[in-house]
């Protein structure tokens, strides 16, 4: 295989599944233009502001980017590079982003609400509770993970902390001038990143060495910031800004490959059985960013749900937040399958994916464009720590909502004031930080892939429902979209519990034991609460109506 190949042949069919697939998806749930969303009728506030739809995007794109696009399609690659990027490219088209799509309308139909209120008042009281604790949680972990990351990437590279520091205050001007003085997009973004240019520049040349421990407090003091001040005002601008830093990185990556084009000394097609498992379904609870990971739920409903200013705009926030993920996995794979072979793989890769990722960005760009290693390894740092931050403190703010809405439910957590953002925020940054310094995270993360396979059976459990409360028929459309896909990921979610719950357990790793066993009651509650709700839609049993506007 030839990287030039591998790009063009993988962007092309990207490209070609947003055009193809617009129409059958907006026929789920079918946007109205004319009808207000919640941001257009709060207004600017602490959660809602009625955003461009290119910040919107860019916003979305970054808070469910992270590192795990680079990460899972590194690790992927323990079945050869050709299994990856057909689960690549067939996830994130027929069910990727058409359930986020849904995630993001039935959010928008219900005034912003998260996943476990959707589910709440769709499915059932039960998985509603349990499906807010555990995006709590994965909230939570996500922050305290990616915190740490950040901290020690920021130590390795000195040269990053003038321009990310700087970015954060070039994203409050930004934001300023959006909400007050009416900067145009365009206008602000050109001067933002010029500005930030000359702050790159200033950081190769003055570089800031800080610990660990420091870069930690500085951490946690910016994440009790961003999660808790209006969204208007770092955490839309900054990640929007922060896209064009992801854009640029992956142009560099997609320019040196094509220079150079270099061939892969990767195989492509390993085996069936890897040191993960078996391909399926194990490849799916391996490779979800950039092909299908329902806990975006907590960037699509909830985040940017509360900051589209027309539904029209949905489908293709989405479709540029999933397929850019995408891009991102391709562009990664095509780096490491050039510069690394099947052992180097086994041996200092996967040890050290995030390490390997910025190693190789800089040897492309070195060898191919001429550029000195040091700058290399500078825009590659910056990169990283641009996907770092973004998701860092928008799951924050996601888990902030779970606790405030477990508090709307739970007496006990209403008494502790949990419902005041301040004092969720701040029970949310502790726990997180307690976790940090606490917990095995290697382990821990191992398990958050199950979640994104589990939580993806309650989009096309609440489209079902919603069919059968309209009493319409399931037409062809209905089935290729939503019945068929879902029995696809209930059967693959089943079987990946099982399979990863038994390996877990058989390799004495109680904690994502523990964890998987959690989801896998989730899973069965869900299940259940799904098919007793058809079972009494189908009888014609009188049962109170969910929130009807999510169908219309």
């Amino acid at each position: 295989m030839n990287a030039l190949i591998w790009l063009v042949g993988g962007y092309g069919v990207l490209l070609a599944s947003h055009f193809m697939t617009k129409e059958p998806i907006e026929r789920l749930l079918p946007p109205d233009p004319n009808r207000p969303t919640p941001a257009s009728l709060a207004g600017n506030s602490r959660d809602y502001a009625s955003n461009h739809s290119v910040i919107v995007a860019g916003q979305y794109f970054m808070a469910i980017a992270g590192l795990s696009p680079i990460l899972s399609a590194i690790v992927g690659l323990y079945w050869g590079w050709i299994p990856a990027i057909v689960w690549l490219l067939l996830g994130v088209t027929f069910l990727g982003t058409p359930t986020e799509y849904i995630h993001m309308m039935a959010s928008v139909r219900q005034n912003g609400a998260t996943m476990g209120e959707i589910t709440r008042s769709i499915i059932g009281e039960g998985t509603g509770v349990v499906t807010t604790l555990a995006l709590w949680f994965l909230g939570t972990i996500t922050y305290a993970i990616f915190m740490t990351t950040m901290a020690k990437t920021m130590e390795t590279v000195p040269m990053a902390a003038i321009p990310t520091i700087m970015l954060t205050v070039i994203a409050i001007c930004f934001g300023y001038l959006r909400a007050y003085k009416g900067i145009s997009v365009a206008k602000g973004t050109i001067v933002s990143l010029i500005v930030w240019v000359f702050f790159i520049y200033l950081g190769i040349k003055h570089p800031i060495s800080l610990s660990y421990n420091t870069w930690v407090i500085i951490l946690i003091c910016y994440t009790f910031i961003a999660a808790y001040l209006p969204v208007w005002m770092i955490l839309a601008p900054r990640d929007f800004l922060n896209s064009g830093v992801l854009v640029g990185g992956i142009g560099l990556i997609t320019i040196a490959l094509l220079i150079g084009m270099p061939k892969f000394i990767f195989p492509a097609f390993v085996g069936w059985e890897s040191a993960r498992g078996f391909l399926w379904p194990a490849i799916m609870g391996t490779i979800t960013c950039g092909a299908i990971n329902a806990t975006h739920s907590m960037m699509s409903a909830g985040i940017a749900s509360r900051q589209l200013s027309n539904e029209k705009h949905a489908f293709g926030v989405v479709s540029f937040g999933t397929k850019g993920e995408t891009v991102l996995c391709i562009a990664t794979i095509g780096l490491i399958a050039s510069q690394f072979g099947y052992d180097g793989f086994i041996s200092s890769v996967v040890t050290n994916a995030g390490g390997a990722f910025s190693t190789a960005f800089s040897n492309v760009a070195s060898q191919y464009m001429g550029i000195p290693k040091s700058i290399g390894m500078t825009i590659g740092a910056l990169t990283l720590t641009g996907f770092v931050i973004t998701t860092m403190d928008a799951y924050a703010r996601g888990a902030r909502y779970s606790v405030e809405e477990l508090a709307n439910h739970i007496p006990v957590l209403d008494s502790l004031q949990l419902k005041k953002p301040i004092v969720s925020t701040f029970f949310v940054v502790l726990v997180g930080t307690l976790l940090a310094f606490y917990t095995p995270f290697s382990q821990l993360w191992a398990g958050f892939a199950l979640v994104s396979l589990t939580f993806a059976i309650f989009p096309y459990g609440i489209m079902v429902i919603r069919k059968l409360e309209s009493g319409q028929a399931f037409d062809g459309h209905f089935y290729r979209w939503i019945i068929i896909p879902g029995a696809f990921m209930w059967i693959s979610s089943a079987a990946a519990l099982a399979f990863f719950v038994y390996s877990f357990f058989a390799k004495a790793q109680f904690v994502p034991a523990g964890m998987s066993i959690f989801i896998t009651v989730l899973f069965v509650l869900g299940t259940i609460q799904i098919y007793n709700k058809i079972n009494q839609l189908k009888s014609g049993a009188p049962m109170p109506p969910s929130n009807a506007a999510v169908g219309q």
